[in-house]
C-alpha cells in the first residue's frame, strides 16, 4: 500500500488568523485494494482451517473491513 504524507503547514483563515493543516492522504489504486481484499480473504478462510463457510462470504467481510480501515 502506498502512502503519500502531505506536508505540514498553516493557512490564514479571516476569522480565526493562523490554522494548521495536518493530513495524511492514503492512495491506494484498485489493484492494491483488491489485493488486501483477496489476502485478508484468505486470512478468514485460513483461521477457520479451510472448513465451512464460503469464499464469497470471506470476501464480503474482508471488503468491509478494507474499506472501513483505508476510509480511516
Amino acid at each position: 500500500m502506498k502512502a503519500h504524507k502531505v506536508t505540514t503547514s498553516t493557512a490564514t483563515s479571516k476569522a480565526s488568523g493562523v490554522v494548521p493543516i495536518n493530513a495524511i492522504v492514503n492512495a491506494v489504486t484498485p489493484d492494491e485494494r483488491q489485493h488486501m481484499i483477496a489476502e485478508a480473504a484468505y486470512f478468514h478462510a485460513e483461521h477457520r482451517a479451510f472448513q465451512g463457510g464460503s469464499p464469497e462470504q470471506d470476501w464480503l467481510q474482508s471488503e468491509v473491513e478494507i474499506d472501513n480501515l483505508l476510509a480511516s
